[in-house]
C-alpha cells in the first residue's frame, strides 16, 4: 500500500470523512478525527458494542486493489492472536472509495501516559519495557515484524497493561534525504516532527524501496521508545537529528545522561546502535537484562499471572431470576487475586534483605504492579463483596509500598469507597484508610496538607451516616485520626523547617510560595476545632453504640485536646451518661473515666468524677458497681485520691464484703489493698483494720486482696439479698429501713416488720446474716430507691418527639403507652357422637362450616364438626365479613321454599351503607326428604363442588347489592372427588408469590383480607378486644386461626398423653413389687397376619388406644384387627411415627411421599369405635429417588414439627401446620443414607445413625455439624448399619445413647456423645461350659469418620472384602479370639421407637425403685429380650428360649479403670442335648412340642417393637420380616 503510492498523491484531497465511514454500514457512526494522518486517516467511530477505531486508505484510483494486502493481514491477526500484548487490527473491509483497518478504542496511549498523573515510578516503567519486548519477541518468533515502533502504537490500561497495535510492515522502509515529504505522508502522525522509527535511522540511500522490515529496524525504533520513556517524553531523535546521528555528527550521551539506571543506559545505546549487526535481538535484550535490569519476578511469575487475570471470563447468566446483580469481569479479578495473595506475597519482596534504594530514598517495588491492577479494578466491581476483598489487598499491599505511593495512589481510592451505597463497605473503608494513614513514616511536600485539605473534608460527614455501624466505627477510629493527623502536622513542620529529602528538591520552592502565610499554630487550632465538632457530634449521638465505641479511646482524644478542651467537651458530654438505661454505656463510662480523670485534674476528679463515682456505687446493675470498684481502684493506685477521700471510699466500699456477687466482693477487697498502701502503717492497724476485722473470719498478715478473699465470710445469700431489695423498696413506712433520718406519714407495724423478717428466714436467712443485712443496710436502701426512680423514670419523660424521632428501637412505655391484654377464647369442643336424624338442618349447616373451614375439604367426615350454634355463629360472623354492605347468600333449595317457616335464618346487622329494606338474611337449605346425615363424604348431600361455590361467593360478592347476578344453586352428587389443592399453606393474600411444597389448602378465612371491605362485628367474638381497629381485628384473626389451626378439623382434638383407665381395669405390672430375683415372662395374646411383607414400623397413639404399623406391602394398619387399611400409599412404606397429642400418625413410603392421616377415634361407650381414616396432609421429597427413612414428631408453642431424615442424607423440619420445611441440614452423603435418628428430650441436637456405622451429632439450633464417628468396629473392624439409636433412659444425664447395629457378639453399645467414647455394651455370647472365663473390655474411643468422599468409599471397600486393608489391620489374634467366644453370624436388634415407652412400664414400682429403667430388644435370632438396666441379673429372654440351651445367665464386667462395662448375656448349651437328640423321639409328643411352640416365638428376624399400656399394662407388639405383628402380656413369672 505505501510502497506505490505516487508523489501526486500527496497534495490529493481526501474529502469529508463521515461519507466513508458510511459506507462500512449503518451502525457505525463518525465520531471525529484523530491525529493528522495524511496516508492512512484515522477516525474513532461510535459502535454500539463501544468505540471503534478505523484507518481509512483512501484509493486514488477505484481500479486499486488491496486484496493481496487483506490476506497479509489476516495471516497476521492470525499468528498474533494468542499473543497476551499485541492487539493487532479486528477486521479489513474494502470498498471502491477506500480500505479499513478496524479495531477496538482504547483511550490511552504510552505518549498520553507519560505525562498523567500519578506519573510512571521506576518500577512501572520497567514493567512496560519487559511487556514491551515480551510483545516484540513473540511477534518476530511468528515472522511478524511491526514497521511502524512509537509511543503512540502503545496503548496503556489504566493497570498498566500494554498492547502493541498498529502494525505496518507494508510501510516503506527507505526514506531519502532530500526529500522529507515521505516521512511527513507516511510516519509523522502526530506532527511533532520526532522521529524514532528504526528503519528510517538505518538506511539513508533512496534505492530500492520493496525491501522487508527487519528485526533489527524494530529494535532500533524500539530503543527510541525505551528512551522517550525513561526521558519522561523527550523524544532521542527529530528527522535533522537523525540524519546527523547518522554521519555521526550528533551524539546522545547527554540525553541518556539523564536516565539514571546504567543498565538501562547501556541497554538503549546497544538498540540504537548505527551498526545493525551490533543491535541484539529481543531474546537477546530479554535474556541480558534479567535480574539485573528488569526484576526477576518479572520473567518468573507475575507477568504470566497478569496475563492470566486480564484474560475475558465468559459473561454470567442470570440464573438468579431479574434484578440479581452479577460479577463483572472486574469482580472475578479482584476475588483471584485476593485467593491467591497468599502465593503472591512472596514474589513482592525485596530480593537482598536490605531494601532497594535509590540515593538513600526507598523505591516501589512489584507491589506497585499490583496495585495498580487493583485501582483499575475497584471502582466497577458489581458485588460488594469484591470490593471488600480488594480493601483487604490493598491493606496488605501497603506494607510493601512505598509512603509516596500511599497516599498518592491508594488512598484517593479508599476516600472514594467511603460514600459507597453498601454498609459494610463504607465501614471497611474506614478503617482500612486509617490503617493506611498510619502506617505513613515520611512525607512529601506536596503531601504535607493532605488531612486538613483532603481527608478531613472527606470523612467530616460519617458523624451524620445513617447507618449506626459507620458511625461507630468511625468513633472507633477518631482517636487515631487525630493523632495521625497531629503528626503528619509535625512532619509537614519539620520539612518547612529543615529542608526536604533529597530527590524532591525541585517540589520545595512551589510549596513554600503556597503554604508559607499558614503557621503551625494556625494548622493545629484548625486541627484541634475540626477534631473537636466531629468528636461533639459522635459524643451526642443518639445511638448506645456510637457513644461506647467513642469511649473505646477516649485517653487519646483527651491527651490531643488537653486539659481545657478535655473539661469542656469531653467531659461534660460523659457525665450524661450515667443518667441512660442502657447499663452497657455506664459500664464504658467507667472503663475509661480513669485516663479521662488523670488528663481533666485533680479538682474535676474531686468535684465532678468521685461524687458520681460514689453514687454508682448503687447501680442497679451490679457490673457497673464491679467496675467502678475497679476505676477506684486504679485511681487510688495512680495516687489521686487524698487521704481524707481515702478514708471515706473506705467506709463505703466495707460493705460489699457481705455481697453476694464474686465481682463486687474481689472488687472491694482489691479497692481496700490499694488503699492501704496508700496509709501510714498506723492507719491501716489501728483505724482500718478494727472496721475490717468483723467482716473477716480471722486474722490476716498483711492487708491485700489474696488475704482478704481468703478469710472474708461468706457472703449473703442471693435470694436473701433480693428478698431484702424488695422489702426495702417499701422503706418510706418501714422502721427498719427508715432508722432515725426519715420521718413518714404511716409506719409499719412490728407485726409486719417480723413477718418481712420471716419471709427472709423462709429464704434461707441464717442469724448470723442479720449483722450482714444490717451492715448493708444503707447500700441496699440506697439501691432500692434507685430501682424505684429508675423504674418510675420512664412513665415521667415528656420529650415523646425525641424518642418517636430516635433511630434505635422506640419503646412504647417511654410513650406512656398502657399495655392492653386480649384473651383469645376458645373454640367449642368436638364431639364424635353429635346430632342425632331428628335435626337435619343443624346436621346440615355443620356440615357445610366444616367444609368452609377444613384445608381438605374433600375429605372431611360428620366427627369434625363442633356444636351446632358454634357452627352457626362461626358461618354468620364468617360471611359478614365476605360482605359488610347488607347483602344475603340465599342457596336454591332455601330461595324456592322461602314463604313459610325457615328455621336457623337470623338477620345480621348491616353497614352505614346498606338499604334497610334489604336486612341481610342468611337462608340454609333444608335437607331433601329421605336423606339422613351421611357417613363419609361419598354420601354427602352437599358435593365439594357446592363447598367451592361457597368460596367463589366470598371472592366475588355474589348476591351483593353492587351486582344484580342469580346464586348459585346447590346440587347432590354421589361421586368422589380425590386430589391434592396446591394452595398457601398461611393466612395470606392470593397474590403472594410464596409457596411451599404439597402444603395443605388454607381454610375460607384465608381470602377474607379485603381492606376495602368494613368489618362487621361478629356476634360470637374470637377474643376480648372490643375495639373497631381494623388492623388489630385482622391480626387478632389470623393469630387465633394460627393458635387452634390443630382444632380446625385437621388433626382432631387433643388426647390425654398416656393410657385412660377405666374403673375395675387390670392394673398389672410384669416388675416385681418386691426386690427379687423372680423372672418375667410374656404370654400370647394376639396372633395377626395382616400384612405379606416385611414390618417396617410400629407407633403406638398417646393414649395407647390403637396402634399402627407399616409394611414394604405398602399398606398400613390400625389397631388389632386391624380396624382400618390406609391403601394411598403405592409403593413400600419405609417409616412410620405418631403425631403428638392427636389420634393422628405419619408416614412415608419409598416414593417419597409422606402423608399425615388422622384416626377417628370415639371412646365414649364401652368400647372404643373407629371412623374411616382422613389424609390431611401430604407431603413430598424433592429429589427424585429420595424418601423418609426415619421420622420423629414434637410440638412447640409456634409449631408442629416434624423431623424426619432421609436416602440422601437430608435431615428435614417439616412444621405441619403450615406444611413449611423450616430447618433443612444435609449430612455428608459418603457417610452413607440415614437410617435412624433421636433428639434430646429439649430437643436441642438431633444424632442421626447411617448405613455405613456412622453416627453423626447436630445442634439443631444453629445447624451445626459438631462431629462424627464411626461406631460398631470393636469385634471385625467392618462398617456395620445402624439400625436404631435412642437416649439412655437412667444414665449419662441425657449424654449417653443407645446405638444398634449388625455385630458377631456386640448386640447394643452406649456411647458418651460429649467424649466421643464409648462407655458400656450389651453382649450376647455362647459356650459349653459355664465357667469360661469372659474377656474384659477394652476402652474405646470413637474413630473420626472419613471427611472425603474417596477416603469414604475406600474404607467402604476395605471393609467389605477381608483381603482390604481393614482386614489386615484386624490382627489374627484378635480374629481367633473372637471366633472361640462369639458366634460367627451377625445379629440384629431393634429397639422401640422411644425409650420413654421403657420406663413407662415401670409405673406402678414402688417409689424406691423409680429409678430402675428397662430396655426391650428384638434381634435376627428371633429372640426379644428384656433388659432390666438397674439389675442386670433380673433380665430375661422374653420370647425365643430354645429347648436345647439352659436359661441364660447375666453377668456384668468392667474394665480395670472402669470407664467400659460389659453386660454379658450368657448361654451355655446343655449336655443332655446331645443325647436327647440321639434318642428317636416319640411322635406324639413331639407333635405336641411343635404345636405348643409354632405360634409362640416369632420364625423370621424381629423387625419392628413397640410398648402398649392399654387395654392391659405391660404389653409389646412385635413385628417380623415375614409380616407377622404379636401383641405379648408380660407379667411376673411363677
Amino acid at each position: 500500500m505505501g510502497n506505490v503510492q505516487s508523489g501526486s498523491t500527496l497534495t490529493r484531497t481526501s474529502g469529508a470523512l463521515d461519507s466513508f465511514v458510511t459506507e462500512i454500514g449503518g451502525d457505525i457512526t463518525y465520531e471525529k478525527s484523530i491525529g493528522q494522518a495524511r496516508f492512512l486517516k484515522t477516525v474513532k467511530c461510535r459502535h454500539r458494542n463501544g468505540y471503534l477505531v478505523i484507518k481509512i486508505f483512501i484509493k486514488h484510483d477505484p481500479g486499486i486493489s488491496l486484496r493481496t494486502y487483506h490476506r497479509k493481514q489476516k495471516v497476521d491477526r492470525e499468528a498474533l492472536l494468542d499473543i497476551a500484548n499485541i492487539y493487532n487490527y479486528q477486521a479489513f473491509v474494502e470498498t471502491e472509495k477506500a480500505g479499513y483497518l478496524i479495531r477496538q478504542w482504547i483511550a490511552s496511549n504510552l505518549y498520553d501516559r507519560i505525562s498523567t498523573r500519578p506519573f510512571l515510578s521506576i518500577i512501572e516503567k520497567k514493567w512496560i519495557a519487559f511487556s514491551f519486548f515480551t510483545a516484540l519477541a513473540s511477534a518476530h518468533l511468528q515472522k511478524t515484524p511491526h514497521g511502524d515502533i512509537k509511543s503512540t502504537n502503545i496503548l496503556v490500561t489504566s493497570s498498566n497493561w500494554i498492547y502493541l497495535t498498529d502494525f505496518a510492515p507494508y510501510k516503506p522502509t527507505r526514506l531519502p534525504l532530500d526529500d522529507p515529504s515521505d516521512f511527513s505522508f507516511f510516519f509523522d502522525t502526530s506532527g511533532r516532527r520526532t522521529c524514532g522509527e528504526g528503519r528510517k535511522g538505518e538506511d539513508w540511500e533512496d534505492s530500492e524501496r520493496k525491501e522487508r522490515v527487519t528485526e533489527a529496524m524494530d529494535v532500533f525504533s524500539a530503543g527510541c521508545v525505551i528512551a522517550e520513556m525513561f526521558l519522561e517524553g523527550a523524544p532521542l531523535f527529530t528527522l535533522s537529528q537523525l540524519f546527523k546521528y547518522r554521519e555521526g555528527e550528533y551524539s546522545v550521551d547527554g540525553q541518556l545522561a539523564a536516565i539514571e539506571d546504567e543498565g538501562i543506559r547501556t541497554m538503549i545505546k546497544q538498540m540504537i546502535s548505527l551498526d545493525p549487526t551490533c543491535r541484539p535481538t529481543f531474546e537477546c535484550i530479554l535474556s541480558g537484562a534479567r535480574g539485573e535490569v528488569l526484576a526477576e519476578c518479572f520473567y518468573s511469575f507475575l507477568h504470566e499471572y497478569v496475563a492470566s487475570i486480564s484474560e475475558r471470563k465468559e459473561p454470567a447468566t442470570n440464573a438468579g431470576g431479574v434484578g440479581e446483580v452479577l460479577p463483572s469481569d472486574n469482580d472475578h479479578r479482584i476475588d483471584r487475586i485476593w485467593e491467591d495473595y497468599s502465593n503472591i506475597e512472596p514474589f513482592l519482596l525485596p530480593e537482598q534483605d536490605v531494601e532497594r534504594t535509590v540515593m538513600d530514598v526507598r523505591v516501589d517495588g512489584p507491589a506497585l504492579i499490583l496495585l495498580s491492577l487493583i485501582l483499575a479494578n475497584i471502582r466497577n466491581c458489581s458485588l460488594p463483596s469484591s470490593r471488600l476483598r480488594a480493601l483487604d489487598v490493598l491493606l496488605a499491599l501497603s506494607a510493601h509500598l512505598t509512603d509516596e505511593s500511599k497516599l498518592d495512589r491508594a488512598v484517593p481510592y479508599v476516600v472514594e469507597l467511603l460514600r459507597d451505597e453498601v454498609v459494610v463497605v463504607r465501614a471497611a473503608a474506614i478503617r482500612t484508610l486509617m490503617q493506611i494513614l498510619m502506617g505513613v513514616t515520611v512525607i512529601t511536600p506536596s503531601n504535607a496538607s493532605i488531612f486538613p485539605e483532603y481527608i478531613i473534608p472527606n470523612v467530616r460527614y460519617l458523624v451524620q451516616d445513617a447507618e449506626v455501624s459507620v458511625r461507630a466505627t468511625y468513633a472507633q477510629c477518631i482517636a487515631p485520626l487525630a493523632e495521625t493527623a497531629l503528626r503528619y502536622l509535625e512532619m509537614g513542620q519539620a520539612l518547612k523547617a529543615h529542608g526536604v529529602a533529597p530527590g524532591v528538591n525541585s517540589d520545595r520552592q512551589e510549596y513554600d510560595e503556597v503554604h508559607f502565610e499558614v503557621s503551625y499554630d494556625t494548622s493545629l487550632y484548625d486541627l484541634h476545632l475540626s477534631i473537636q465538632e466531629q468528636l461533639s457530634a459522635l459524643l451526642m449521638d443518639p445511638s448506645h453504640i456510637v457513644k461506647r465505641a467513642v469511649l473505646h479511646n477516649i485517653s487519646a482524644l483527651c491527651i490531643f485536646l488537653g486539659r481545657q478542651k478535655t473539661n469542656d467537651v469531653v467531659l461534660s458530654h460523659m457525665i450524661t451518661y450515667l443518667n441512660d438505661r442502657d447499663w452497657l454505656l455506664r459500664h464504658a463510662f467507667f472503663e475509661s473515666i480513669v485516663d479521662v480523670a488523670a488528663c481533666a485534674g485533680g479538682r474535676s476528679l474531686e468535684e465532678y468524677i468521685l461524687p458520681l463515682m460514689v453514687q454508682a456505687l448503687s447501680d442497679v446493675e451490679e457490673t457497673v458497681v464491679a467496675r467502678v470498684l475497679s476505676a477506684l481502684t486504679s485511681l487510688c493506685e495512680l495516687g489521686l485520691f487524698q487521704k481524707m477521700r481515702i478514708w471515706e471510699l473506705m467506709s463505703a466500699t466495707l460493705c460489699f464484703f457481705y455481697h453476694p456477687n464474686v465481682w463486687i466482693r474481689q472488687g472491694a477487697a482489691a479497692f481496700i489493698a490499694s488503699a492501704a498502701k496508700r496509709l501510714q502503717p498506723s492507719d491501716v492497724w489501728c483505724i482500718l483494720y478494727p472496721s475490717l476485722r468483723h467482716l473477716l473470719r480471722c486474722d490476716v498478715k498483711e492487708i491485700d486482696e489474696q488475704s482478704l478473699l481468703t478469710a472474708m465470710k461468706p457472703p449473703l445469700s442471693r435470694p436473701v439479698f433480693d428478698g431484702a431489695v424488695q422489702w426495702a423498696m417499701r422503706a418510706e413506712r418501714t422502721m427498719f429501713w427508715r432508722g432515725q433520718r426519715r420521718s413518714a406519714t404511716k409506719i409499719e407495724s412490728p407485726r409486719e416488720s417480723i413477718v418481712q423478717l420471716l419471709k427472709l428466714q423462709n429464704l434461707g436467712m441464717l442469724p448470723a446474716d442479720e449483722m450482714k443485712l444490717l451492715a448493708m443496710r444503707d447500700y441496699i436502701l440506697k439501691l432500692a430507691n434507685n430501682a424505684s426512680s429508675f423504674a418510675s423514670r420512664l412513665r415521667l419523660e415528656p420529650d415523646y418527639e425525641k424518642i418517636i424521632r430516635t433511630t434505635g428501637d422506640v419503646e412504647l412505655q417511654k410513650l406512656s403507652v398502657v399495655p392492653q391484654t386480649v384473651f383469645l377464647k376458645s373454640r367449642a369442643p368436638t364431639s364424635d357422637h353429635l346430632r342425632s336424624s331428628r335435626q337435619p338442618s343443624s346436621r346440615l349447616s355443620s356440615d357445610v362450616l366444616g367444609r368452609l373451614s377444613t384445608p381438605r375439604m374433600s375429605r372431611t367426615t360428620s366427627t369434625d364438626h363442633g356444636p351446632n350454634t358454634a357452627a352457626f355463629e362461626e358461618l354468620r360472623r364468617r360471611l359478614a365479613t365476605i360482605n359488610g354492605s347488607a347483602s344475603s347468600l340465599n342457596l336454591a333449595a332455601a330461595a324456592r321454599e322461602r314463604a313459610g317457616h325457615q328455621p336457623h335464618q337470623s338477620s345480621l346487622p348491616g353497614t352505614a351503607n346498606s338499604a334497610p329494606s334489604q336486612p341481610s338474611m342468611l337462608g340454609l337449605p333444608n335437607p331433601l326428604p329421605g336423606h339422613d346425615r351421611p357417613s363419609s363424604p361419598t354420601d354427602s348431600v352437599v358435593s365439594t363442588a357446592n363447598s367451592s361455590a361457597l368460596r367463589v361467593v366470598h371472592r366475588l360478592q355474589v348476591g351483593s347489592t353492587d351486582g344484580q347476578k342469580a346464586a348459585p344453586a346447590v346440587g347432590s352428587s354421589n361421586t368422589n372427588a380425590i386430589g391434592v389443592l396446591e394452595a398457601p399453606s398461611r393466612i395470606r393474600s392470593e397474590c403472594s408469590p410464596e409457596r411451599s411444597g404439597r402444603s395443605s389448602p388454607v381454610s375460607m378465612a384465608g381470602t377474607t383480607k379485603q381492606s376495602h371491605r368494613p368489618r362487621v362485628t361478629s356476634l360470637n367474638p374470637i377474643s376480648t378486644y372490643d375495639g373497631q381497629e381494623v388492623g388489630i381485628n385482622n391480626f387478632l384473626e389470623n393469630l387465633y386461626l394460627d393458635s387452634n389451626r390443630e382444632l380446625q378439623h385437621d388433626f382432631g382434638p387433643r388426647v390425654h398423653d398416656g393410657p385412660i383407665r377405666r374403673r375395675n381395669a387390670a392394673r398389672q405390672s410384669f416388675l416385681p413389687r418386691d426386690n427379687s430375683n423372680r423372672r418375667v415372662e410374656a404370654a400370647l395374646i394376639a396372633h395377626l397376619q395382616s400384612h405379606s411383607d416385611c414390618i417396617t414400623g410400629l407407633a403406638v397413639a398417646p393414649d395407647h388406644s390403637f396402634f399402627a404399623s407399616s409394611s414394604d406391602d405398602g399398606t398400613r394398619s390400625v389397631t388389632s384387627k386391624p380396624r382400618h387399611t390406609y391403601t394411598q400409599h403405592h409403593a413400600r412404606v419405609k417409616s412410620i411415627c405418631i403425631i403428638e397429642g392427636v389420634h393422628c400418625f405419619a408416614s412415608a413410603a419409598e416414593d417419597g411421599s409422606l402423608h399425615v392421616v388422622r384416626v377417628h377415634v370415639n371412646q365414649s361407650g364401652s368400647l372404643p369405635k373407629y371412623g374411616k381414616l382422613q389424609a390431611v396432609r401430604e407431603h413430598r421429597v424433592e429429589a427424585p429417588g429420595e424418601y423418609v427413612t426415619c421420622m420423629y414428631h414434637f410440638n412447640t408453642d409456634a409449631a408442629s414439627n416434624l423431623v424426619y431424615a432421609t436416602s440422601h442424607s437430608v435431615i428435614a423440619t417439616l412444621d405441619l401446620r403450615t406444611m413449611r420445611v423450616i430447618q433443612r441440614l444435609e449430612n455428608p452423603r459418603h457417610f452413607g443414607s440415614i437410617t435412624c435418628m433421636c433428639l434430646d428430650r429439649k430437643r436441642t441436637w438431633v444424632l442421626v445413625g447411617t448405613s455405613s456405622g456412622v453416627l453423626s451429632l447436630w445442634d439443631k439450633r444453629f445447624g451445626l455439624l459438631l462431629k462424627s464417628w464411626q461406631v460398631g468396629r470393636s469385634g471385625t473392624g467392618r462398617m456395620v448399619r445402624v439400625h436404631q439409636c435412642v437416649v439412655h433412659p437412667t444414665k449419662g444425664k441425657g449424654r449417653w445413647v443407645m446405638s444398634l447395629h449388625l455385630c458377631t457378639s456386640t448386640l447394643i453399645e452406649v456411647w458418651d456423645i460429649e467424649k466421643t467414647v464409648l462407655v458400656e455394651s450389651f453382649v450376647t455370647r455362647t459356650t459349653t461350659s459355664a465357667s469360661e472365663p469372659t474377656p474384659e473390655p477394652e476402652e474405646q474411643t470413637g474413630a473420626d469418620a472419613e471427611q472425603s468422599p474417596g477416603a469414604a468409599i475406600a474404607a467402604l471397600v476395605n471393609s467389605r472384602y477381608p483381603g482390604g486393608a481393614a482386614y489386615a489391620n484386624f490382627s489374627k489374634r484378635d480374629r481367633r479370639t473372637s471366633q472361640s467366644i462369639y458366634h460367627e453370624d451377625p445379629l440384629t436388634c431393634t429397639f422401640p421407637g422411644r425409650s420413654s415407652e421403657i420406663v413407662d412400664l415401670s409405673a406402678d414400682v414402688p417409689t424406691s425403685n423409680r429409678n430402675r429403667g428397662f430396655m426391650v430388644s428384638g434381634s435376627e435370632d428371633r429372640r426379644i429380650r428384656l433388659w432390666d438396666l438397674s439389675k442386670l441379673e433380673r433380665t430375661s429372654v422374653l420370647v425365643g428360649a430354645e429347648p436345647d440351651y439352659e436359661r441364660p445367665n447375666y453377668s456384668t464386667i468392667r474394665s480395670t479403670n472402669g470407664l467400659v462395662t460389659n453386660n454379658v448375656e450368657t448361654w451355655v448349651e446343655s449336655p443332655t442335648s446331645s443325647s436327647h437328640n440321639n434318642r428317636a423321639p416319640q411322635r406324639m409328643s413331639m407333635i405336641t412340642h411343635n404345636q405348643h411352640n409354632l405360634l409362640k416365638s416369632h420364625h423370621d428376624i424381629i423387625t419392628a417393637l413397640a410398648c402398649i399400656d392399654s387395654p392391659f399394662r405391660g404389653g409389646i407388639v412385635s413385628g417380623d420380616r415375614a409380616g407377622v405383628i404379636k401383641v405379648w402380656r408380660v407379667g411376673p413369672g411363677e
